[in-house]
């Protein structure tokens, strides 16, 4: 009977039903006695126990899945527009005063200065001067050596009779110029304490050894004279470089 109640109804139906049969015992026996024997209570823990199905077996704890990947890193946003400007800043205090900066009284001994010199005559005039002046004076007056433009004449003027020589000034050999100037008209030089004179074009003047006399050399410049070499030239010029180291 059993077996064929279970092949209808299945084995939730049967638990049903015998839970309707336990309470139908009870509740019958709670009616007629006014509580269950000690036997009845029995007798239906019996039954309950029968039917009852036993525990499951407890599942298997699940596995943690594995963490994804990262996706990809998005492409970089367009710039923003540009913020408005902002307002000025406060001026900062005034720095203190710097200290004051050397002033030049004289040309530094050994330190040379170059420059350009030249004359230039028209119609009848004989005679003609060009002057040298210094950007910085020297702390005394240099020893002028002149050359004419191919090296092989040359004339010398000091402030006061040279230890050498014994004169103020006189013609010199270009081997004596070439001592003291050791550069070019290109490229002027001079030796401490001399100012030397190189001429790069010389048409129709010439140095005026006469007129130099007169001309000393000071430690702020000097003075050269020249005179043509062919009276009353159209175009006569005459000029060069110059180059003066402090003694």
């Amino acid at each position: 009977m059993y077996q064929r109640y279970k092949q209808r109804f299945g084995t939730a139906g049967v638990v049903v039903g015998v839970i309707a049969l336990v309470l139908a015992l009870v509740t019958g026996a709670y009616a007629a006695g006014g509580g269950l024997s000690g036997k009845q209570k029995k007798e239906v823990e019996k039954i309950a126990k029968k039917y009852a199905g036993k525990p499951g077996a407890p599942g298997a704890a699940g596995t943690p899945g594995t963490n994804g990947t990262n996706g990809k890193d998005g492409a970089p946003g367009a710039p923003g527009e540009e913020g408005p400007e902002g307002p000025e800043g406060l001026e900062g205090p005034e720095g203190p005063e710097g200290p004051e900066g050397p002033l030049v009284t004289s040309l530094p001994s050994g330190k040379t200065l170059t420059g350009f010199w030249g004359a230039r005559a028209n119609g009848d005039l004989t005679k003609i001067g060009s002057s040298i002046s210094f950007p910085f004076p020297l702390s005394s007056a240099p020893t002028l050596y002149w050359s004419n433009q191919a090296g092989n004449s040359a004339v010398f003027r000091t402030s006061s009779p040279d230890a050498e020589f014994g004169v103020t000034y006189d013609l010199i050999s270009g081997e004596a110029f070439e001592e003291k100037c050791t550069g070019t008209a290109v490229t002027p030089k001079a030796n401490p304490g001399f100012l030397c004179v190189y001429t790069s074009l010389e048409e129709g003047l010439e140095f005026d050894v006469g007129g130099f006399a007169q001309a000393n050399p000071t430690n702020y410049g000097a003075l050269m004279g020249f005179t043509t070499n062919v009276p009353g030239p159209e175009n006569g010029v005459i000029k060069g470089t110059w180059a003066v180291t402090g003694p």
